[in-house]
């Protein structure tokens, strides 16, 4: 009876987790904070540090829906009057190059034609976008993205950022249309200061492999059942 109960029990686990992947289900997956700098960018000043003054960047999460990755939040401690967002950059497949940017300025999404290397120089620097009265700054650390008008295309329809003087604890980048499909993939950030800096993976796994161990827990539920009933 007991082996029953347990095989009953695997079998609802199994049609729970197979409904929970169908392509409408909007995802969450969460990130943190790792990163000094973005490879390459450290200055050989403030390497070492993590947080220069305010805020603290403590990591977030990402929501997908069907592909497409549609809210970014960014939680933090600590605020100043002068501190604004930065853009948010996306690297499909953590190959060193975005491929999506998120522009605060504009409230636009752009899919950057050729894929920008990381190292290049297509930035305003922390030293371009902060004042340095009283310091608190990463210097020459990248914030924003220099649009290539020629080569990089608009997609979606904008998107809603509750920026720093929300003072709640949160940077939200929402009603994005940015498809990742089933790829991990990097995200950048920073404040216009730079002091704390984003640079993480984000795994998102493969449908195909989440239904295929559904499968298995429901073929390896109806076996036990076979064997129970022949008891």
């Amino acid at each position: 009876m007991k082996q029953l109960i347990f095989l009953c029990t695997i079998f609802f686990m199994s049609v729970v987790f197979l409904c929970s992947t169908t392509p409408v289900q909007a995802t969450a997956f969460s990130f943190g904070d790792d990163s000094i700098f973005w490879p390459g960018w450290g200055n050989g000043i403030e390497d070492h540090q993590d947080v220069i003054g305010v805020p603290d960047l403590i990591g977030g999460s990402v929501e997908i829906v069907d592909g497409i990755l549609t809210q970014v939040t960014f939680n933090y401690a600590g605020n100043d009057s002068r501190l604004r967002s930065g853009d948010l950059f996306i690297d499909l497949g953590s190959d060193a190059a975005w491929d999506f940017v998120a522009q605060e300025a504009t409230l636009t999404q752009y899919q950057l034609g050729t894929g920008v290397d990381l190292s290049s120089n297509s930035y305003l620097l922390s030293n371009e976008t902060w004042s340095y009265t009283n310091g608190n700054i990463r210097d020459g650390h990248p914030v924003s993205y220099i649009l290539n008008e020629q080569l990089d295309l608009v997609i979606g329809n904008g998107f809603l950022l509750t920026d720093f003087n929300a003072d709640n604890g949160k940077i939200l980048f929402a009603g994005l249309e940015i498809p990742v499909l089933s790829e991990g993939f990097t995200i950048g950030f920073t404040p216009n200061c730079a002091n704390d800096v984003v640079y993480e993976r984000v795994s998102v796994p493969e449908p195909g492999s989440m239904l295929l161990l559904g499968a298995f827990m429901i073929g390896m539920a109806t076996v036990g059942r076979k064997k129970v009933l022949k008891k």
